[in-house]
């Protein structure tokens, strides 16, 4: 069962962290090939990765520190993609107080297991809440 879109994967492995040599083969023994794509994965792969993405790219830093690292890279990284171009051209176009509620189901488009809710916290701010079913 794929959960999780290919486009969060080569958003983050491929475009974000760049990854390359043993890491690239660490990734395909886990299920993720960089270089021949499935369109969806399940969960479970997308957790593995991220646990071998930690230990070889950030060995120096705690696991969630490590993590958000990767979060903060992978928003510019999936925005290279075709899925990411998609769902961030409505932005300048709506403006953020239109665009934040209509996030729960962007991410939707790439973790097809994950509830995200979004609460309007002022007219351009608002608390995402990623609720993840797989434990990391």
């Amino acid at each position: 069962m794929a959960d999780v879109d290919n486009a969060l994967f080569e958003g983050l492995f491929v475009r974000a962290l760049e990854v390359s040599g043993p890491l690239t083969n660490e990734l395909a023994r886990l299920g993720y090939d960089v270089k021949r794509p499935q369109p969806g994965y399940p969960a479970s792969v997308l957790v593995a990765c991220l646990s071998a993405a930690h230990r070889a790219l950030a060995p120096d830093r705690d696991e969630s520190e490590a993590f958000r690292q990767f979060g903060t890279r992978f928003v510019d990284g999936f925005r290279q993609t075709i899925l990411g171009r998609v769902a961030t051209t409505a932005l300048p176009i709506l403006g953020p107080a239109k665009f934040l509620p209509r996030l729960p189901g962007r991410f939707r488009s790439i973790r097809h297991d994950a509830i995200v809710t979004v609460e309007m916290t002022g007219a351009h701010a608002a608390k995402l809440v990623f609720t993840d079913p797989v434990q990391l």
